[in-house]
This record gives C-alpha cells, structure tokens and sequence, in this order.
C-alpha cells in the first residue's frame, strides 16, 4: 500500500499539524495519532494531539501516551487538522466544522463509511488499520522508524485486528508486525499491556453485564446490556467496556453481537460485532453510525426496549438476506 500524493503534498508545504481523532480512542486510534506525531517531528514539523476523552489506562504505557491533551481549550492555530481513524468531524466529539482551529482538514481512516472529507483525505477501506496506513505514510516519508513509533503502530494494527485474528487482517498487517519485532518491538509485553492488565473494576463491571445477556429465538444474534447505575456501582467509565461484545461474537452459533451501553437518560451507544457473514457496517450506517463489516457502531435515542427491539429486527432481517 502506498499513500497518495497528495497526503505526502499536504505534510511537505505546511508546517503546523494538530492531530485528533474519534470519542472514546482505542488502540488503533491512539497507536496511530502518537506514530504519526512522532514521524512529523522527526522531518522538522510541529505536531500536537488533542482528544475530546483522555487516554485509557489500558494505553497509558504507550511511548509518549501523555502528550496527548484534551480539547477543553485550544488556543492556537495551526496549518492542518489531522483527522486520524476518523471520517468526519462529528466523531471527534469536538471539533465544530464552522470553528476549526485550522486552515484545512485531512483525513487518514480506514472505516468504509462516507465520509464529507473524502476529497480531501487518505480513505483505505481494505487496510486492516489506520496503524497501517501511518506505517506506509512514515516509510513514504522517508522517515526512520524508531521503538517508539514501532510500538504504537504494532498496538493500532495488533489491537483492530483482534491480535491478527478477524477476517480484516491483511498480508500486509503481518509484514508490518514482522519488521516492527525486527525493530526491536516485544509482542508478548505488548500483548500483556492491552489484554493481561485489566483493573478489578473492570472485570466487577463485567460481572453485573453478563447478567444482563441474552439471545433470540434462533440463537444466531446474542446481546448485552450496560446502564449508568452499573457505571456508578463499580466505578468504571466506558473505556472499561472494550472487548466486552467480543466475548458474545464468541458464543456457539452467534452471527451478531450487540452491546447496548448507555450514554443518556434516554440514548444508548451500540456495539456491533459479525462473524463476517453479515455486514454490521451497512446496518449501522442505516442507523446514523458506520464502521467495518465486522465491528461497527451507533447510537440512538429511545427507550432502551424500543431501541433493543428495533435492532434486533433490523440485525435477524440482515442475517437471513445475508448482507
């Protein structure tokens, strides 16, 4: 994969680059904001990152994770605003399209969704990654990979893939993985850091969803669900809800997996997750959301019965057209 001209343009003729991405960062976000910052700098530009939510503690031990500020206040100006593993402004949670601190906005994604910046971005829907994407775009530049863009990089790729095991890892996210260890990366460290250092409070979070699961009829959609008084019950937040829908794709004869988190008195974000057979990106778009064709997301106002009830009708209708 090779990055196109004009996102090679776009870093050589401007000097001053803010670098966001979607609400609620994971790996692959994360991973690839603080990748590319460091590859900016090292060609002599001036790079910084701000996200609407902090860092979660599972990436805190991210090389140079705590340069990554929040947007509560942003005084400066800078040349171009770098929406990474995002597609469009609203996703950020931030930034307003009318008052960008910016004089452009580029983006690096890999999501399939539209997006209203297409024109102007770097759209790879068939990279396993955005931490992919930042790999091609640093080697194009020219630039030296150093042990600390290799394991942000390795942590996007390793983590949105699901450790290289969804159908979305490509051969070249495995050629990546190979040089980033030749690099000098430690796989088995990384790998504890994200999936092996779960605080208690996650796992009692868990605890209290699992009771909450469920499934059809045919037992080929299979769901969860979060509320606030769960939040409050073990002190958690929403970061400490990753992975959790994973474990239902993981259940015998399940198709789709949902978790229904709340958000609001009366708004639910939605996880979704297939096994590759039905595409819960095109059923997310349908419901103002997107993603890939495997993991995807929205969120909708309503009670949660109605919402429950809608989704699941809408996730069996795909599964028996098989789309």
């Amino acid at each position: 994969m090779n990055p196109p001209e004009k996102v090679i343009e776009v870093i050589r003729k401007n000097s001053a680059f803010l670098i966001t991405s979607h609400k609620s960062p994971e790996g692959d976000a994360i991973g690839s904001e603080l990748a590319l910052a460091l590859a900016l700098e090292k060609i002599g530009k001036n790079a910084e990152i701000r996200n609407l939510d902090p860092v979660p503690e599972t990436y805190k031990f991210l090389p140079q994770s705590e340069r990554i500020g929040k947007t509560e206040r942003i005084d400066k100006r800078y040349d171009i605003l770098f929406l990474v593993d995002c597609g469009n402004t609203e996703r950020t949670g931030w930034a307003d399209t009318g008052n960008i601190p910016a004089d452009s906005i580029f983006v690096i994604d890999h999501h399939r969704t539209e997006s209203p910046h297409k024109d102007n971005g770097w759209i790879e829907p068939d990279a396993s990654s955005t931490g992919e994407m930042i790999y091609s775009l640093i080697v194009s530049l020219g630039v030296d990979i150093d042990l600390d863009m290799a394991v942000n990089i390795y942590t996007a790729i390793m983590t949105d893939t699901g450790s290289f095991r969804y159908s979305s890892t490509t051969p070249e996210a495995f050629r990546i993985a190979g040089t980033l260890v030749e690099k000098g990366i430690d796989p088995s460290k990384i790998n504890e850091e994200v999936y092996e250092k779960l605080p208690f409070r996650k796992l009692k979070l868990f605890s209290y969803v699992l009771k909450t699961i469920d499934r059809n009829r045919d037992g080929n959609v299979a769901w969860m669900t979060i509320n606030k008084r769960m939040f409050s019950l073990t002190g958690t937040k929403s970061e400490d809800t990753e992975e959790f829908v994973n474990s239902l794709r993981s259940i015998k004869g399940v198709e789709v997996a949902i978790l229904f988190r709340q958000t609001g008195s009366r708004s639910y974000k939605l996880s979704l997750r297939s096994r590759g057979r039905v595409d819960v990106a095109r059923i997310a778009e349908a419901l103002g959301g997107g993603g890939h064709r495997e993991a995807a997301g929205c969120e909708i106002k309503g009670s949660i019965s109605k919402i429950r009830k809608r989704v699941i009708g809408i996730v069996e209708e795909a599964i028996q057209n098989k789309n």
